[in-house]
């Protein structure tokens, strides 16, 4: 089925997306979903790199390396130049060097990502760039606490890297 939204055509597709908890997340087995399916609209003709399928892998890729505490990993998401605003941070950090060393000044914190849903672009008035809002649970093995929160995660059409992520907006330690 496909609509007009904004100039843009839209159509509609289903996300089936497999959460994967690592172990020792602190997500107890009746809490992690063994599938997620939403009905969204999205935008038609996405270029490869930032189309559904392979924004999916890549911001998975970005929360298992996150989870599993792998700095080296975690930055190789990122575009050389990317942008990264975790919590309530006042400004970003810079680059990939920069991302790297925020997750190794954090191998001690108890925090976890869990992603709920992803949700595509709706609206693209750009065709180098796909703007995906993941929402997400964060936990904390410490306190045995979570959170709700949500992340924009911007991918680049040509590299399917991340240039830019904003979120979640508060830590539960």
């Amino acid at each position: 089925m496909s609509t007009m939204h904004r100039g843009a055509k839209v159509s509609c597709a289903t996300l089936v997306l497999a959460v994967v908890t690592p172990i020792g997340s602190g997500c107890s087995e009746a809490e992690t979903p063994r599938n997620l399916t939403t009905s969204l609209p999205r935008v038609a003709g996405l270029p490869a790199p930032c189309s559904l399928p392979a924004a999916r892998r890549r911001i998975l890729r970005a929360f298992n390396t996150f989870n599993a505490r792998q700095p080296a990993q975690f930055g190789a998401n990122f575009n050389n130049q990317a942008m990264f605003q975790p919590y309530s941070m006042k400004r970003p950090l810079g680059g990939r060097v920069a991302i790297t060393r925020f997750l190794q000044k954090r191998l001690s914190r108890p925090d976890r990502w869990r992603i709920r849903s992803l949700i595509p672009p709706y609206f693209q008035p750009r065709r180098d760039r796909a703007v995906y809002l993941t929402l997400l649970t964060v936990y904390s093995d410490r306190r045995n606490a979570r959170t709700s929160g949500a992340a924009n995660v911007d991918i680049s059409c040509a590299s399917n890297l991340i240039l830019s992520w904003s979120g979640p907006a508060r830590s539960v330690d």
